[in-house]
């Protein structure tokens, strides 16, 4: 059978002046300011004195002023010394990664060589001066060999995309309801979510600045109720609304948002708060898709606050913008963004991050009919391929936009199948092809074997996240079997367990679980429907239900009628419900148990109460208000 995907999809257009993950302007600007800085510590060097000339050396590379002492005297301190400064220098990487802390590797770079010219003598410097040379030439001769290596790869996987047969399994069939599966694992997350909006109980508090911060395990559960609201329940308010209403205050908790101050200070030197207004996409960008995908989710209205984020700091500072202000400020980072994507935090640009922004611009020119998303398209995807995608076809898990350099792929499967389920919803030819060629690298190895065995959200060494991020990708992107295979590992990993009523992974964090109920939801092109279809029409819906004491499985306006899909937690319980939306004083026959006659108030509100013993379905088809015609009551 010949593969499905189009033609477009079939070719790898990585622009001819891409060399991989070596190739940047930025990071030729970078290695032409370390050859500038080379050049001054050679000057240094040939100056009489042994400090000038032991800073000098310090200048060339970390803790190179060091190696006079050591290989002309054998100079244990000075041996110490150097091990120690590298390790400092390490350390000071991958804090400079996990904060953005840029100031850090140069202190840490400069204090060396102070150490140096002060505790180590020069004699012998001419025994080192040949290793930031050979370093550099090395430097560029790999990205030289990457240059030349590039159209034979490309080629290679150009083949293998034209020859790949996707898997024609049938996709799985959304239920018409909620499974009783299906509600267990979401009251996991509407506990942590309905709980007061200053408690944070059940969520994984570690740190604020890497993946396990709560501002992620709030958005990606924000994000499974729109899913699950979307596929399920668009006529239900009630306790989804309150649910999402408290996550997004949550967000606003200074808890959740001040590590932009630090950040911003130590990576932008900016000590402006405000964790809107440049580079911090992975708290605008994700709030502003928090906010869209509800909105886009349900068929009532939503009021101006709800679509409002006011944070206030410690000391009653305020940054309040409404989704309009968070969206063209968004706009005006991009139009001036060197990449044509943004720094999810200072330097480091992630293109996860930015596919997960990009969908909240594009939800937001579907719902207001702007056309921000078109202005930004061409270069963002333009860059995205030319300096995030390496020579072997992965997405680059970042690049640093100050220097220009990238790691090589990292992470693991998800990293190339996560950004998939975003990418869909902007960039669908993309989406399929990167998906594609995660199946042709994995090369039929089991799921097991490519995901890592650390859940970013708590950092278990479990492999909760990846299968079930990987999954939900999986169902975006129609693959029915990577579906089911990646969910039944997890199921096999990290069993269930049920409490009262409530399912949960031990052992998985909260992000792992939100990622999980979007996999249960997800088929094929559900968030790209969500992101970019217009807003839902507004229905009559119901406005609210006794949780936990009904769980709300099916909520949707069809047929002329408002038809529910209810479950008693204790059976037998009688519940008071209330449907809003509707004409005032109109007349409405519920189809229940005990079926009745129903006249809504004057606020076009009516409540009534039902016995439930088991799952029950019912409907209520409103007639034509009291005291107007035909044609009034059509209108």
């Amino acid at each position: 059978m010949q593969s499905s995907l189009p033609d477009e999809i079939s070719l790898f257009p990585i622009p001819d002046s891409a060399c991989g993950p070596l190739t940047s302007a930025k990071q030729s600007r970078f290695l032409i300011g370390y050859a500038m800085l080379s050049l001054i510590g050679f000057a240094l060097i040939l100056m009489p004195g042994e400090a000038p000339q032991t800073f000098g050396l310090g200048l060339l590379f970390p803790g190179l002023g060091f190696l006079p002492a050591i290989t002309g005297q054998g100079d244990t301190m000075a041996l110490m010394l150097l091990l120690a400064g590298l390790l400092a220098f390490g350390l000071s990487l991958v804090i400079w990664f996990a904060t953005g802390n840029v100031i850090l590797p140069c202190a840490t770079w400069l204090g060396l060589a102070l150490l140096a010219m002060w505790t180590a003598p020069a004699a012998g410097s001419e025994n080192v001066l040949w290793l930031p040379p050979v370093l550099l030439t090395g430097l560029l001769c790999h990205q030289t060999f990457q240059t030349w290596r590039l159209p034979r790869k490309r080629r290679a996987l150009n083949q293998a995309l034209r020859a790949y047969q996707p898997d024609t399994a049938p996709p799985t069939p959304q239920a018409d309801a909620l499974t009783d599966a299906d509600l267990a694992a979401l009251r996991l997350l509407l506990d942590r979510a309905l709980q007061p909006v200053e408690t944070f109980n059940g969520f994984d508090q570690l740190d604020q600045f890497q993946t396990a911060a709560l501002r992620y395990q709030l958005n990606f559960t924000s994000y499974a109720l729109s899913a699950v609201q979307a596929a399920h329940l668009p006529a239900f308010a009630g306790y989804m609304a309150e649910a999402q209403s408290k996550l997004k205050a949550k967000q606003a908790d200074p808890r959740v948002w001040r590590y932009w101050k630090l950040e911003n200070s130590w990576g932008n030197l900016d000590r402006n708060g405000d964790p809107f207004a440049r580079d911090n996409i992975m708290y605008s960008g994700f709030v502003a898709a928090q906010l869209l995908y509800h909105q886009k989710a349900v068929g009532y209205p939503l009021d101006e606050d709800a679509l409002r984020m006011t944070c206030i700091s410690d000391r009653d500072v305020r940054y309040s913008y409404t989704i309009h202000e968070i969206i063209e400020t968004l706009v005006a980072q991009y139009a001036r963004a060197s990449y044509g994507l943004l720094p999810c935090e200072p330097n480091w640009v992630f293109p996860l991050c930015n596919a997960i922004t990009a969908t909240a611009i594009r939800a937001y020119d579907a719902a207001y009919g702007t056309a921000h998303w078109q202005t930004i398209a061409p270069a963002f995807r333009q860059h995205l391929e030319a300096e995030f995608i390496d020579t072997n076809g992965r997405f680059l898990p970042f690049r640093s936009s100050y220097t220009g350099f990238a790691p090589p792929a990292i992470g693991g499967a998800v990293l190339q199948s996560f950004p998939c389920l975003f990418f869909n919803a902007v960039f669908p030819d993309i989406a399929r092809r990167q998906w594609a060629a995660l199946q042709i690298a994995r090369a039929g190895r089991d799921w097991r074997a490519v995901i890592w065995p650390v859940d970013v959200g708590n950092y278990r060494f479990t492999r909760a996240a990846g299968y079930a991020a990987t999954a939900a990708a999986a169902g975006e992107m129609g693959d029915a079997s990577a579906a089911r295979a990646l969910q039944d590992h997890l199921a096999r990993d990290l069993p269930l367990c049920l409490a009262n009523g409530i399912a949960h992974r031990p052992g998985a964090s909260i992000w792992a679980h939100a990622n999980e109920m979007l996999a249960r939801v997800l088929r094929r092109d559900s968030l790209r429907h969500l992101v970019t279809a217009p807003l839902p029409p507004q229905t009559p819906y119901l406005a609210s239900a006794p949780y936990p004491d009904v769980l709300v499985a099916n909520a949707r306006w069809q047929d002329g009628g408002l038809a529910l899909s209810l479950v008693p937690t204790a059976p037998g319980s009688e519940v008071t419900l209330t449907v809003a939306g509707l004409a005032p004083r109109t007349r409405c026959r519920l189809c229940a148990p005990e079926p009745a006659e129903l006249l809504s108030d004057a606020s076009g509100e009516v409540t009534f109460s039902v016995t439930l013993t088991e799952r029950t379905s019912l409907t209520l088809t409103p007639a034509k208000p009291v005291g107007l015609s035909t044609k009034e009551a059509a209108q």
